[in-house]
């Protein structure tokens, strides 16, 4: 399920869906599910390394970070930076935007767990020093999952769903939009530089922290492992990104567009480098930051040619589902090549891999999920007119 976007950046309901935002996401999820399948496909298949697509896709790892600045651009092209409140509909689509999913796979996860006793859910559910007990029983994974607040556990924060760590920074970046709303972006940028910085010195300085008092280091491990001082970086770039690019369209100037957004060059002198200095979650914050670079061009490419356009467009259309259902996928076809004794020999091993969970991914996420407004996203926008 995903959300249209509106072509100002005024705060009003959205009505026109952007099939190149639906582009972005079908290159992000492509490139996810592509690093997943190298993974398992190097498992099961003797010198199944191709080095060009393994050195290429490998930084597929990236993709979510992809969708975070997507988030960034979509929410404040359909809510404007500025502008009345945002009241119980945002509330209402942001929660009709995440839940369902993420509480069908909950609920295949813990049957998974429960029936088979297999998986990394099952492991996780055991006790561990230095943890509430209550954090791994079913009762306690259910209100962590609820509540996205699996991070608090280092066992939990992204075994209970697979790839849930990135949904949990996202619910993180949903509840940040309202406070920076409304609110002057030199502020904003230097507040999330800071953050940065101190986040940078407490990492550094975890070492040396043994004699902070206790449960302090649970909290700094908590903090590093949501991963918001890193992921809401791209969350802003994405929001900066639509003003830029609203203020070239008005004024077709690059020195203009960067003016409008009202951002002070100290302001950037600071924000920026601060983006580099914390960790990135799955790999480096250059790689991350020039793979984002990379993608929105090879966007631009893809939208000038019909077929190609088409394809991704799909693909960004049942992103969602597909990020929780390769996960799915992946694991099967792992278990089943496992129970047969497979092993695979040969080159391409890693392409057909991709290929193959992709089409499964997407084939089920056709038939079974719920990405257009007929059934779903229609009468969430119907409660939130109303209780706006």
């Amino acid at each position: 399920m995903q959300e249209s976007q509106s072509v100002s950046a005024s705060p009003r309901p959205a009505t026109v869906r952007s099939e190149w935002l639906d582009v972005v996401r079908g290159l992000a999820i492509a490139t996810v599910v592509a690093v997943h399948s190298i993974q398992v496909a190097d498992r099961l298949v003797v010198h199944s390394q191709s080095k060009l697509f393994s050195d290429f896709i490998g930084n597929g790892k990236y993709g979510v970070e992809l969708f975070f600045f997507i988030s960034g651009w979509l929410l404040v092209s359909i809510y404007g930076q500025s502008g009345d409140s945002l009241g119980k509909s945002y509330w209402a689509r942001r929660i009709g935007r995440i839940y369902p999913l993420w509480l069908v796979f909950l609920g295949i996860q813990l049957f998974r767990a429960q029936a088979t006793q297999t998986g990394g859910l099952y492991t996780a559910m055991q006790p561990v020093d230095g943890e509430p007990q209550f954090f791994h029983s079913t009762a306690g994974i259910i209100v962590l999952a609820l509540t996205f607040t699996l991070f608090i556990s280092a066992s939990l924060w992204n075994n209970v769903i697979p790839g849930g760590w990135s949904i949990q920074s996202e619910v993180g970046h949903y509840l940040l939009f309202p406070l920076i709303r409304n609110r002057s972006l030199n502020v904003v940028l230097v507040s999330a530089a800071l953050v940065n910085i101190v986040t940078r010195y407490l990492r550094d300085s975890r070492p040396y922290l043994n004699a902070w008092p206790n449960g302090s280091l649970h909290v700094l491990d908590a903090w590093l492992r949501l991963g918001l001082y890193s992921t809401f970086g791209y969350f802003l770039i994405g929001i900066l990104s639509f003003l830029i690019y609203q203020g070239w369209l008005n004024t077709r100037s690059i020195q203009a567009s960067f003016k409008s957004a009202g951002i002070s060059w100290p302001v950037w002198a600071l924000f920026i480098p601060s983006l580099f200095i914390v960790s990135c979650p799955l790999g480096r914050q250059n790689q991350a930051y020039a793979f984002l670079i990379v993608m929105i061009l090879v966007s631009f490419a893809i939208m000038k040619f019909t077929t190609s356009r088409r394809i991704f467009t799909v693909l960004g259309k049942y992103s969602y589902f597909i990020y929780f259902m390769h996960f799915r996928v992946l694991d099967s076809m792992e278990r089943i090549a496992t129970n047969i004794g497979f092993v695979g020999t040969g080159p391409g091993s890693q392409e057909l891999t991709f290929v193959a969970v992709l089409v499964l991914a997407l084939g089920i996420s056709v038939l079974f999920a719920i990405p257009s407004m007929k059934y779903f996203e229609r009468p969430i926008i119907r409660f939130s007119h109303r209780v706006k």
